[in-house]
This record gives C-alpha cells, structure tokens and sequence, in this order.
C-alpha cells in the first residue's frame, strides 16, 4: 500500500481541484449528441471528481467557497446526467439488436424513442453549458483554484473519513437504492485515494464500482424500457427486460466477492 502523506499536501489537493476543473472547461464545449459519449462521460466524472474532493477536503478547508461551488456542481451535474444516462441505454439498445431480428420492427420503434430521448437530453445539458451560470462558474473555479488555502493535515485521514461512510452503507444493501448509495461513496473514497496515491484501494474500489455499475444499469434500463412500452413493442420490451433482470441478478451476486477486496483494503 502506497506510503501515507503529510508533506505537500497543499499542492496536492490544490493540483486536484485545478486538474478536475481544468478538465470541465476542456470537456465542455465537447458535448454534443453527434460527438463520441466519452467526452460527455469526461465532463460528467470531472464534476463528480471536483464534487467529491471539495466534499472529502472538509477538514482541510477555512474557504467559504467551496461549498457554494459544490451546490453549483451538482445542478450542473443534475442537467447533465440524463444525456449521459440516455447514451448508455442507447448503447444497450445498439447491442441487443443483433440477436432480436423477429423484433425487428419493434426494437425499432423503441431505438427511435429512445434517441428522441437522448436528444432532448443532450438540448437541455448543451443549454446549461451555454449558460452564463456556466461561465460565471468556471471564473469562480479559477479564483477558487488559485487563491484556496488548505491546512496540512494527512492525506490517509481524507480516505479514512469518506471509508467510514462506505462501510456503513454496506451494512445494509438489500435494495437498490441501497446498493447504488454506496456506489456513490465508493466513487468518493475512490478520488480521495487518487489524491493520497493509495493505488491498492484506488484499483478495488473501481472494480466494486464497475460491479455495482452494472447493477445500476441494469435497473435504471429497466425503468426506461417500461416507461417506452406500448402495444406494438409490448413483446420486444418484455424481453429486453427479461435480460436486464438477468443482468442485475449477475451483477449482484459479484458484489460481495468485490466489496470483500475492498473493504480489506479500506480496514
């Protein structure tokens, strides 16, 4: 496990904030329903990365800042997140065509929906952007990055603090939402980790990630494909949603062999 640090770590979290908003600015004028979704991906982890730092920094913070420009990046990221939701469900759609040709017709009609949807999406996060909200916080992440003073204090305490919150989310994960709650706070002690180079608990913590990723995915598409059924795809739907079902019941089951990992790491 990587060496904990109490040296340097003004520069350190300071080069994270700079990292992470210097990524929303570069990413931004990227977004469009035309363009590669990895770089909507790329804007959307880079709020989240910001977010999160800001939040596991507390304790080294005396800016007032920070926690209005948390509330600004969650409402950034609100209006983005359906844009990024519709570009996964449609890549599900994209890949279940290929073995449904009976359905031909009806998987259609639910690709067509589907990518009205995903447009509409993307008109409401490119109108964000656009906004003069968007640029006025960009300048407000700039003033923050370069003047912010962070008390020295270890690094290993940022990854304790967010690793304590993980495991009591665990305790209990029957439901989904459950389950996609400590996702959550798996991605936070994932970017603190990041910061205090703990590359043991960084590389477990994306594996729990991309397990109870997948779950989330699952479920979320469910949702979607039900609230797209009609008459005339009735039938498609009925079995694009027998194998999200599939899929969660998969995904699930890998949980507690990757979460095992990572809690040895966090311990």
């Amino acid at each position: 496990r990587a060496r904990s640090s109490t040296i340097g770590v003004m520069p350190t979290l300071r080069e994270g904030f700079q990292a992470q908003a210097a990524a929303i600015r570069r990413q931004a004028p990227a977004v469009d329903p035309d363009a590669d979704p990895s770089e909507l991906h790329k804007l959307r982890v880079a709020i989240r990365r910001l977010r999160a730092l800001l939040r596991a920094a507390r304790p080294f913070l005396t800016d007032e800042r920070a926690e209005s420009l948390r509330g600004e990046l969650r409402r950034l990221g609100r209006a983005i997140g359906p844009a990024r939701d519709a570009d996964v469900f449609a890549a599900q759609l994209r890949g279940a065509a290929s073995d449904l040709d009976e359905e031909a017709d009806a998987l259609v009609r639910v690709q067509a929906r589907a990518e009205d949807w995903r447009r509409e999406a993307y008109a409401a996060a490119r109108a964000a952007l656009d906004a003069q909200s968007f640029e006025r916080l960009l300048h407000e992440l700039d003033a923050f990055c370069a003047g912010v003073f962070v008390r020295e204090a270890s690094l290993r305490g940022l990854v304790r603090a967010e690793s304590r919150k993980l495991q009591r989310a665990m305790r209990d994960v029957e439901t989904d939402e459950a389950l996609h709650d400590a996702r959550l706070k798996a991605k936070r002690v994932r970017y603190a980790a990041e910061v205090a180079e703990e590359q043991e608990i960084v590389d477990r913590a994306k594996r729990f990630q991309d397990v109870v990723g997948e779950h989330q995915d699952a479920v979320f598409a469910e949702e979607r494909l039900r609230a797209f059924s009609e008459p005339a795809t009735a039938l498609v739907i009925g079995r694009l949603i027998e194998r999200q079902r599939a899929r969660r019941v998969s995904a699930r089951a890998e949980v507690p062999r990757a979460w095992r990992k990572l809690a040895k790491a966090i311990a």
